[in-house]
């Protein structure tokens, strides 16, 4: 594997500018698609920070402000083109999300593995869509990918990592933290598995580089914290989505965000609603457990704080219910949904070259075959992980598996698919073996079987035109 490690960059250069270029060609085929959802919400943060001079949070969320930060950077640079402009910001981002993966490949396993991982990314369009859309993964992965590469060096290689590296990989953690709040609690976990593993550094130097990684990202995070602090009169790192996220999915209720908006769509062509698609077994919650937001606490950190302890109550009063319904978030995280199949099932690219009748099949047997392939060959190839990166690869893994235990759907992936992308390419590098696959399987058919029927439906949808 050494010579491996030393091997050119200039294939996987390549690769990453062919992965560029497809995104580009998804920007140029996408026309404007109409703003959903969360993507309205960041558009009004940045206007009302352009037009006002403060920041103003969600009434249900408190965001990490840095992409309406720099949303409202590019409206003021560029005026009514500031959305095309940013979007083709995250198309040459993205070569970072790229690039790094294939390293993390490089590192895993070898040569041949970064390039197999490089075509993965190239093609996977459930990542490459977000670059033509206004939500934070596309930055986010272009900042959290080199983090993750750089940490993963501490276990795999820790002679060639200097405390630069160290800072660097907190700082890039700090930055992608102000996207997403994941990296605040992944990021003390990865150190906590730098301080257990066990390698050629003594005690005592990993305790120093842990540390040192840490502060850099703690440092980043305090003024924020202080800004929230004199706002809303708490301690709030960054943000916090926990409170609106218990609501959604500490409840006796099922909501995955990969469906939303489509029960209009289907009601418009005279379908069944997305409610009567689910499996019968899934529909038998306790009602009787329901429980709403707090609107009457003005102050939006008291009142997510108060939300998350009615979901964790909930959690307390229903622990079977809380049992069951997991089940279906780990399907709904499963599931081989993404925001390119919603968008076309929602008409959203109807009216531009990618909403074309050939173009729109292709595109949805393109974004529905991503998943399915590369999940298999993602857990099949774990068994490939070597041992010294074993600690770093499962804390990842299990933290987004944890993470979507409250509320799930595709997006939620993203973190862990530059991981799960090595991992793919390792064992297609290496050989698939049968009995990996077929446990594999084993874990995944009766998971896609328990989604396949909204899978079915949003299919239905985006098969034609609206």
């Amino acid at each position: 594997m050494k010579e491996d490690r030393t091997a050119t960059l200039r294939p996987l250069l390549w690769l990453t500018a062919l992965g560029v270029g497809v995104r580009l060609g998804l920007f140029l085929l996408a026309g404007e698609p109409e703003l959903v959802a969360d993507e309205a919400n960041y558009l009004y943060s940045a206007l009302y920070l352009n037009y006002f001079g403060s920041y103003a949070d969600s009434y249900r969320f408190l965001w990490p402000p840095g992409y309406p930060l720099l949303l409202s950077q590019f409206i003021a640079a560029f005026g009514s083109e500031g959305l095309a402009a940013l979007k083709l910001f995250q198309v040459f981002a993205s070569a970072s999300t790229g690039l790094f993966t294939m390293l993390i490949a490089r590192e895993l396993f070898d040569a041949r593995a970064s390039r197999i991982a490089g075509w993965m990314w190239c093609l996977y369009l459930p990542m490459a869509g977000y670059t033509h859309l206004l939500w934070t993964e596309s930055l986010f992965l272009a900042v959290f990918t080199p983090a993750l590469y750089v940490t993963l060096r501490q276990f795999t290689r820790p002679q060639s990592v200097r405390d630069g590296h160290l800072l660097l990989a907190g700082l890039a953690f700090a930055a992608s933290a102000y996207l997403k709040e994941i990296p605040l609690y992944l990021a003390p976990l990865l150190v906590i598995a730098m301080l257990v593993q066990r390698g050629t550094l003594g005690a005592r130097e990993r305790l120093r580089r842990a540390t040192l990684l840490l502060l850099a990202l703690l440092v980043c995070v305090v003024p924020w914290t202080l800004r929230n602090a004199s706002v809303y009169g708490r301690l709030v790192p960054i943000g916090t989505s926990m409170g609106e996220n218990s609501t959604q999915g500490w409840n006796a209720r099922d909501v995955n965000f990969d469906l939303a908006g489509l029960d209009e769509a289907r009601a418009a062509r005279g379908l069944s609603s997305m409610r009567e698609t689910k499996r019968p077994a899934l529909l038998d919650f306790d009602r009787e457990g329901l429980w709403f937001r707090a609107p009457g606490i003005r102050n939006t950190a008291d009142r997510l704080g108060e939300q998350t302890r009615r979901g964790l109550n909930w959690v307390r009063l229903h622990p079977a219910e809380f049992l069951k319904t997991r089940v279906q978030k780990l399907a709904d995280l499963c599931a081989p949904h993404s925001f390119p199949l919603r968008h076309l099932a929602m008409g959203r690219y109807d009216d531009a070259p990618l909403g074309s009748a050939l173009l729109r099949k292709l595109v949805m047997l393109w974004a529905l075959l991503c998943p399915l392939l590369l999940l298999p060959l993602a857990f099949a190839g774990l068994w490939r992980i070597p041992r010294e990166s074993r600690w770093f690869v499962w804390t990842v893994l299990l933290f987004v598996l944890a993470t979507s235990m409250l509320v799930s759907m595709s997006r939620f992936r993203m973190p862990a698919l530059p991981l799960l992308m090595a991992s793919a390419a390792g064992c297609v590098s290496y050989g698939v073996r049968a009995r990996h696959l077929l446990i594999a399987g084993i874990v995944l058919v009766p998971l896609w079987w328990l989604i396949f029927p909204s899978v079915w439906a949003v299919l239905e949808l985006a098969w034609s035109a609206s």
